[in-house]
Formats: C-alpha cells, structure tokens, sequence
C-alpha cells in the first residue's frame, strides 16, 4: 500500500514538473534605462542612436530573469534581449505570416493544421549567434542578415475541442518545429512589440 502511494505521488510530481515546463508564465515591466545592466546598454547604444519609441523591460518567468529594449528601426520593430548577466540572448524582429517565403508558410500551415482552428497573434524572427560576438549578430539582425541562427517565434490562439488556447511557438528557419509552451495569463502582459 506504501509502495502504491509513493509510486502515485512520485508519478504526480513528475507530470505537474512536465506540465511546468510547457507553460510560459513570463511577466514584463517597464523600467528605466538607467536599470539595464551596463554591459548591456555599452553593446547597444551604438545602434539605438537613431531609433524611435526605445522602450527598457525586465522579464521574469518566475526562475529566470532577463532584460530586452525594444525599438522602432527604419519602420522596423525590434526587440533585443539579453540575459541577467547583460549578455546577448538574441535579437528578434516583428514580421507578418506573408513576410516569411511560401515554403515557410506552407511548413507552418501545415503545423497549425492539427488544430480545428487558429488565429496568428504575433510572428517574430529570431536571430541569434552564441559563437559571436554580440555587437556582430545586433548588426547582422538590423540589416536583416542570416545569423548562425534563425528561428520564427509565433504567438497563436488555437482551437480544439471546443475551447481557445495561447501557445507561444518556435521554428526553425526551414518551418520545422521546435517547441511550443501554452502562454499561461493574460497575453497583455507580455507586450505584444
């Protein structure tokens, strides 16, 4: 009976630590300028010289902190994030579904198709290059160049089963999938730029 009642509670941690990793629960709050760490701010002003609406957020999802600007560039939106620590995480550009190539498009869909029905929110391309330096990818991603990495991040309302669900989405620059994790609250709290 011991064994039982071990077994059952051992199995329900493991599926509600499961469940956790699939939901997004990430919070942003405006800040100051002022409250980003310095190395942050010396990789990036550089380029936010000549950009409108600069916005300074800190983002928690609970275990981790990180920091992003947003900007507008050349009618462009951006967002820059950068970890704790002030180092680039990546660089990400607000896009719309008809931006991305036909074959992107299409591998997407096709994804998507599983649900009964689905509404795209927001569509960020990613850009990013552990390997080089941050300075190296900013530019690379302002100018809308191929970095080591490219991925499609995509906010989307889904149906199934008669009711709506968030999920934050990942692809990669082929259209394959990567990830999804549900949005846990409200989406208004995550800006949506």
């Amino acid at each position: 009976m011991l064994r039982c009642m071990v077994i059952m509670l051992v199995s329900v941690c493991l599926a509600s630590s499961l469940q956790a990793q699939t939901k997004k629960m990430e919070r942003e709050k405006r800040i100051k300028k002022a409250d980003l760490p310095a190395t942050t701010l010396g990789v990036l002003e550089g380029f936010i010289v000549t950009a409108k609406k600069v916005k300074y957020y800190k983002e928690t999802d609970g275990k981790k902190v990180s920091y992003e600007v947003k900007f507008l560039l050349n009618k462009n939106h951006y967002s820059v994030e950068f970890n704790e620590g002030g180092h680039l995480e990546d660089v990400e550009l607000l896009i719309r579904f008809a931006d991305l190539s036909a074959t992107l498009r299409e591998s997407i869909s096709k994804y998507l198709k599983k649900f009964d029905k689905y509404k795209i929110k927001k569509i960020q391309k990613q850009f990013s290059a552990p390997s080089q330096p941050s300075e190296q990818v900013i530019k690379k991603a302002l100018q809308g160049l191929a970095t080591e990495i490219v991925r499609y991040e995509i906010v989307v309302e889904t149906r199934a089963d008669a009711s709506w669900t968030t999920y934050e989405m990942l692809f990669d620059e082929k259209g394959d999938f990567i990830s999804q994790k549900e949005v846990v609250g409200r989406l208004a709290d995550h800006i949506l730029y």
